[in-house]
């Protein structure tokens, strides 16, 4: 019993750690991302954070999403949603959320 509390604890503060650098996006991206997929709307773009710490970090480190440019996240949301399986519209609410705050005017790495 003790052992799967310990578990639980060190699962829920890995995935704590790893949204420390996975910001919420805000109003000003909402307006972005509507510049490339018009209808987006704060939900979408929660959804996609939601998704990508779930889904993401279930096999890796996240990437702060600026440490990539809005160019070069599509290519690698594809790729490495493809090896873990995650589904093509997960992969695209994923995309969005990445791209739309990696085009921040000062994204943090």
């Amino acid at each position: 019993m003790i052992c799967k509390i310990v578990m639980a604890a060190v699962g829920a503060a890995a995935l704590a750690s790893g949204c420390v650098g996975v910001p919420h996006p805000d109003a000003a991206d909402v307006e972005r991302a509507q510049t490339r997929w018009p209808g987006t709307d704060q939900a979408t773009l929660e959804a996609g954070r939601r998704l990508y710490v779930q889904k993401c970090s279930a096999c890796h480190t996240l990437y702060p999403p600026g440490s990539h440019t809005p160019e070069q996240w599509p290519a690698i949301v594809a790729e490495m949603g493809a090896e873990a399986g995650i589904r093509p519209e997960d992969q695209a609410l994923i995309e969005e959320f990445l791209v739309t705050i990696s085009g921040r005017p000062n994204p943090s790495p």
